[in-house]
């Protein structure tokens, strides 16, 4: 996730105030508001409503306008972790094995490589009725690598692609990412991809669920890659719903 923050124009009646987005938390707005009640969600001027995790946090806000609203009702939440169902690299030079206990992205100067990281997540009826709040893919980074501060691209897959391993196997993709985090140092880091409206359009089934492909858009000829545990410590889908 993003680490940038700016300035938010909360509203509340008749009281604007402004918060940093990182400074988004249920205690603060009370304080800042005198609002007495816990019980409060944030809603952007096209209806779509933020809710706080569980440490009364409001996560990757992406608005710097937003309408404090009270709930009638306790807001409680729970968080589940969905466990992969596939997950594998394609290589333009060579076929990682199936035990192969690494996930890529970007291009590997020693190795004069492209890579490229597709991860399924099959079963998703433990979501079905479930009131989303937020979902994050996570994974955790492997290597520190000197290839800098790299942007990531998170794309949703068109097309089931079974047990593929050569490059030339890769299967059609979204042109349009659904999301994009910036990953720098990244051994032992958790990164975390928000794929909260992706994770509702497959619970939905507005979307075929195909899984999600990570790619960066490096240019050949510098060392770009990044590298994520696959088999010790493999991603999860983590999500947080409303449960009243």
């Amino acid at each position: 996730m993003s680490s940038s923050k700016f300035p938010v124009s909360l509203l509340y009646k008749n009281e604007i105030r402004f918060l940093l987005s990182n400074a988004l938390k249920v205690l603060t707005i009370q304080v800042r508001f005198n609002i007495t009640t816990s019980n409060i969600y944030l809603q952007d001027f096209s209806g779509l409503n933020y809710f706080p995790n569980s440490q009364g946090e409001f996560l990757d806000i992406n608005q710097d306008i937003l309408i404090i609203q009270p709930s009638a009702v306790q807001m409680k939440t729970e968080e589940i972790a969905i466990n992969l169902t596939d997950s594998r690299s394609l290589v333009t030079t060579f076929t990682p094995p199936e035990t192969n206990a690494w996930l890529y992205t970007g291009y590997s100067l020693p190795n004069k490589d492209m890579r490229r990281s597709f991860i399924r997540f099959d079963n998703l009826t433990c979501l079905n009725g479930k009131k989303i709040v937020k979902a994050y893919l996570r994974l955790t980074g492997w290597i520190s690598s000197n290839s800098g501060r790299r942007e990531v691209f998170l794309h949703r897959v068109e097309q089931n692609y079974g047990k593929i391993q050569k490059w030339t196997d890769m299967p059609r993709f979204y042109p349009n990412p659904e999301t994009s985090i910036i990953i720098g140092h990244s051994d032992e880091e958790s990164h975390s991809w928000d794929i909260t409206f992706l994770v509702r359009n497959w619970v939905d089934k507005i979307y075929p669920n195909y899984g999600v492909i990570l790619k960066q858009n490096d240019l050949p000829g510098e060392d770009s890659i990044k590298e994520y545990y696959r088999l010790i410590k493999p991603p999860q889908i983590i999500v947080l719903f409303l449960t009243s």
